[in-house]
């Protein structure tokens, strides 16, 4: 497997920074130190219906580090 980015990562909450533009997924150092991922609507403009789903979204990548640590715990066993 490749690296990647450890966790945690979090998801700007912002509201500055969600009008209108991507939702940021940061690393482990926070915001402004490099962000891990951005969730785009369709045309790379949020619209207020758009952001719950993208906000979502941005969540369920910020999760990614959790989520691999529970798998390779369920696979420990085997």
């Amino acid at each position: 497997m490749s690296k990647y980015t450890p966790g945690p990562w979090s998801v700007n909450t912002d509201p500055h920074h969600c009008q209108g533009e991507p939702v940021i997924i940061w690393g482990p150092q926070g915001p402004g130190y490099g962000a891990v991922a951005y969730t785009f609507a369709p045309g790379l403009q949020i619209s207020e219906l758009q952001l719950p789903e993208v906000t979502a979204n941005a969540h369920l990548i910020a999760a990614a580090p959790e989520l691999l640590e529970a798998v390779r715990q369920l696979l420990l066993p085997l």
